[in-house]
């Protein structure tokens, strides 16, 4: 390719071929900002722009050329921006008619082929309340993108406000990561895959569950409802946890094989390939997800299943197959015509090890601002474990016509007795606590 057709990271050539094939919305990520105070929508505009006009990932779309897709920066343009003027409704009136544009805005969607695959909304509510709201495709950023996106943007305004020239305090560009990742891939791409082989070999990975339907989402079918189920943990147990990231993914994977004699699971993260300093504060998707199965065995103590989670993930992040789509077509060809991932149940910490949402954001003296947590309308996974508020939340999203509510509250109190496992009786092996269980592993 040329020099300036830049090529994708592997990531967002996953997302690329199921956008294309399967035309939706479902890559649209809400990102919101609520600020109370004297707020300039005119600096907001300056603010936003200047983040577009630095960050060349906010400028870029994903046309083709010789069959390939490749990325290309756009030339900066100034951006207008339109305030949602509701000061005159209710506050309850404002909150629902801001909340239902920007439901509206999720399910338009962006033509990555050609156009910016971000866009920002302001409004103005009574009582000097103030929204904006990022929709971004999530081909360009992730959640850890938007904190930073989110830091940057305040720091702007703020600097505007006082007559400063706002400093810039990002990383290098995604494009450079993008390059030094193809690099890596097709350095270790033959030791990976034989890596994969010889494991898939010994013991097959499984689509969980039995019953999930292996090319959901296909653009055959109809749009699921999600439904949310929140299980809370007691704070006293949580406290105790040392490790959280392994206990807790430890945990639910004890509660999955309870419930489903379930055995594998995507573990994403938006950290995992931020592991150079000077991709720490860059803007981009760099969000990933591992194919997750650990070797348990019955006779296992809690501390010996922690440490053989950890050892896992390392192993697993290590022999990471770069490029998903020949995984998919090597080993699960069948997943490949809708372009659906390996498993449909997914871990995620959302607030740890970093609080991307609860963290305050700075716009300055005059103004108070704080993250949203907005509903996207759509998602590419059946069952989603996300743990916010460093892990006293466990927030469940399910396909509605998969689950019922009934079944995710079991799914809850089956996590909630395998983190009490975990925490409270580590040396117990897993037969004796939970009784036998055939074929753990």
């Amino acid at each position: 390719m040329e020099n300036n057709k830049l090529q994708l990271s592997y990531t967002q050539e996953h997302m690329w071929h199921h956008e294309i094939d399967n035309p939706s919305y479902q890559w649209n990520v809400p990102y919101g900002i609520r600020l109370t105070g004297n707020v300039d929508h005119k600096l907001l505009e300056k603010s936003f722009n200047l983040l577009v006009e630095r960050c060349e990932n906010f400028r870029t779309c994903f046309p083709v050329d010789d069959d390939a897709p490749f990325q290309k920066v756009m030339p900066y343009e100034y951006i207008y921006l339109s305030p949602n003027d509701l000061r005159d409704c209710s506050v309850d009136e404002a909150e629902k008619a801001a909340d239902n544009i920007v439901q509206k805005e999720l399910r338009r969607p962006f033509d990555i082929k050609s156009e910016r695959c971000v866009r920002l909304f302001t409004f103005m509510l009574p009582e000097n309340e103030h929204i904006i709201y990022f929709v971004y495709h999530h081909i360009v950023s992730d959640v850890m993108t938007m904190s930073i996106a989110a830091d940057e943007f305040a720091s702007y305004y703020s600097a505007l406000s006082q007559d400063n020239i706002p400093e810039n305090n990002l990383g290098n560009s995604f494009s450079e990561f993008s390059e030094w990742e193809r690099e890596k891939g097709k350095a270790k791409s033959d030791q990976v895959f034989d890596y994969w082989k010889d494991k898939l070999l010994d013991k097959p990975l499984e689509i969980p569950t039995d019953h999930l339907p292996k090319n959901y989402p296909s653009k055959d079918t109809h749009e699921p409802k999600f439904g949310m189920h929140v299980a809370e943990m007691p704070r006293e147990l949580v406290d105790e946890v040392v490790d959280f990231f392994p206990t807790s993914l430890s945990a639910a994977y004890i509660a999955l094989y309870l419930q489903w004699k379930q055995s594998c699971m995507t573990v994403s993260s938006a950290l995992m390939l931020r592991n150079r300093p000077q991709f720490l504060r860059s803007l981009g998707c760099f969000y990933s997800r591992i194919v997750f199965q650990a070797k348990i065995l019955p006779e296992m103590t809690g501390e010996q299943i922690v440490e053989q989670v950890k050892l896992d993930v390392i192993n697993t992040n290590r022999h990471r197959m770069w490029d998903v789509r020949s995984f998919v077509e090597s080993f699960f060809p069948e997943r490949l015509a809708s372009g659906g991932l390996l498993a449909n149940v997914e871990f995620q910490l959302l607030d740890i090890p970093y609080k991307a949402r609860s963290k305050a954001i700075d716009f300055g003296s005059d103004v108070d601002a704080g993250a949203l947590v907005v509903e996207k309308p759509l998602s590419s996974l059946d069952l989603k474990f996300t743990f916010v508020k460093h892990g006293s939340l466990l927030l469940f999203k399910y396909n509605e016509e998969l689950y019922d509510r009934e079944t995710l509250v079991q799914l809850g109190e089956n996590y909630k007795r395998a983190l009490e496992y975990f925490v409270l009786h580590p040396n117990k092996t897993l037969s004796d606590f939970f009784g036998e269980c055939n074929d753990w592993y």
